[in-house]
């Protein structure tokens, strides 16, 4: 038998369905009906791109998300860290010029309402009065507040706002320096 080129449709079907050509088309349906069934390919192709994933160049759209995320979880873990430092100064502060020292312009810190209450005392009258004025201090339980609120606004720190949070009301006084 001649294998280089068939002469008729009878030479044409004995090569269609010789052994040979026969067992060709079983081996491509077997491994066709594997790769469906254990998706073998995809498994191969995938262990061979984690592989190689680190000599891949970082370009696209993925990648570039990535890179926002992880710049944005840093400058987050950056600003709660700058806002646990200055909680802590604040709490161990001496005197409410201190306070507010640490506070940079437009920035707020929260204080308990005792250490406010012992920083309040330690103020001269003249100062003290522009924070509170004397007759909100003739309130009942002026003292009974839940957080107190400093914030330093305006060009150069030039003004503070403290904020006196009660359950139903909010006391808020500015002070020019």
């Amino acid at each position: 038998m001649n294998w280089c080129e068939p002469r008729d449709l009878r030479d044409w079907c004995i090569r269609s369905f010789s052994l040979r050509s026969l067992t060709f088309i079983l081996i491509v349906l077997l491994l066709t009906v594997f790769e469906f069934r254990f998706d073998w390919m995809e498994k191969a192709l995938g262990s061979y791109l984690s592989t190689t994933n680190r000599q891949r160049p970082e370009t696209g759209d993925i990648w570039d998300k990535a890179h926002e995320r992880q710049q944005a979880l840093e400058s987050l873990d950056e600003i709660t860290d700058d806002r646990e430092v200055l909680q802590r100064n604040a709490r161990s502060a001496v005197d409410l010029s201190d306070i507010i020292s640490y506070i940079a312009d437009n920035q707020s810190v929260m204080i308990s309402p005792d250490h406010f209450r012992s920083l309040y005392t330690k103020l001269p009258p003249s100062i003290a009065s522009r924070i509170i004025s004397s007759n909100v201090l003739l309130l009942p339980d002026i003292w009974v507040f839940r957080k107190v609120l400093i914030i330093i606004t305006g060009q150069d720190q030039s003004l503070t706002q403290v904020t006196l949070m009660r359950p139903n009301i909010s006391l808020m006084n500015y002070m020019k320096r």
